[in-house]
């Protein structure tokens, strides 16, 4: 049965970790997207502004609209008086003409006799007042007609002062809803933005952390060169005479190219660090079981 693998210790620095390819940097999970609350606020802010806005322009349109149709009413209600007081002029001409021409006979038959003469006199005098109170009416009705047509025009103007109102809604309601579009388009790059920053920084680090493993793995090719490199025997020590050090661990130190006890005993603290991995086994085990000092030993009593 194969013994579990312990992770090994390492001086201050990035964090290891087992991976699959072996020993190697633990990959930190990448920062999340910062999104200011304060800028998402802010936009929501003024877009409720533009439709709270673009909302009144409306209701005054509509109130508008409203007011030109019963304006609009009234005119045509003015139109038909204007119509029968122009019939009623055209009957009172006529009725005119008509008095006209019994004046006409009245006086033409004056000399008959004298009751005729006072008739006469008396229509001339009835004629009068009508004729009077006819054109003081008219007058009146002229100024009252014109009166009527003034605030026409002031309604016409009114109405076409409410159509430049409508118009400018309109406009403002555009430029909102193009405000609104381009509010968004800035969020979305400024989100994109955030998020390449930040792979960015990730892609900086990763670059930082491989740089460092890859020196630390020429640091270790050179510390198992200078091992393989070290003086030994013809047929090597039995290394299992280290306490500690059993057939499996001596497999993978002759794997490694360390077959004596004098490799063994010249190793160093780093060389220890170096070898550990290549064992499977901790540094923190090798320098409690005394590898080192015991090959000393063994090395003293030959």
């Amino acid at each position: 049965m194969r013994p579990p693998s312990v992770r090994p210790s390492f001086p201050p620095g990035p964090e290891f970790g087992r991976t699959l390819s072996g020993l190697g940097p633990i990959t930190p999970e990448p920062p999340p997207v910062d999104v200011s609350p304060a800028r998402v606020g802010e936009l929501l802010r003024r877009i409720g502004d533009h439709e709270e806005r673009a909302r009144l322009l409306l209701a005054e349109r509509e109130t508008l609209r409203l007011e030109f149709k019963t304006l609009t009413q009234a005119n045509e209600e003015l139109r038909e008086k204007v119509t029968r007081l122009a019939q009623e002029a055209s009957a009172l001409a006529a009725d005119r003409d008509v008095l006209g021409r019994e004046l006409a006979e009245a006086r033409s038959d004056g000399a008959r006799h004298e009751a005729t003469a006072r008739e006469q006199g008396e229509l001339r005098v009835r004629l009068g007042e009508e004729h009077a109170a006819t054109v003081a009416a008219l007058t009146r009705r002229l100024t009252e007609l014109e009166e009527e047509v003034a605030g026409r025009r002031a309604l016409e103007a009114r109405l076409l002062d409410l159509e430049h109102q409508a118009l400018r809604a309109r406009e403002l309601e555009r430029k909102a809803q193009n405000l609104e579009a381009r509010l968004k388009s800035q969020a979305d790059l400024e989100e994109r933005n955030v998020e390449l920053e930040a792979r960015l920084l990730l892609q900086a680090d990763l670059e930082r952390q491989n740089a460092e493993l890859e020196q630390k793995l020429r640091d270790a090719e050179e510390r198992a060169q200078r091992l393989a490199e070290a003086p030994r025997a013809p047929s090597g020590d039995d290394l299992t005479q280290l306490k500690g050090i059993g057939p499996g661990l001596e497999k993978a130190l002759r794997g490694a190219g360390v077959t004596t006890f004098a490799q063994i005993a010249a190793w160093s603290e780093a060389d220890i660090r170096a070898i550990a991995p290549v064992l499977r086994a901790r540094p923190e085990r090798i320098q409690r079981e005394d590898w080192v000092g015991k090959a000393q030993r063994l090395l003293q009593g030959s």
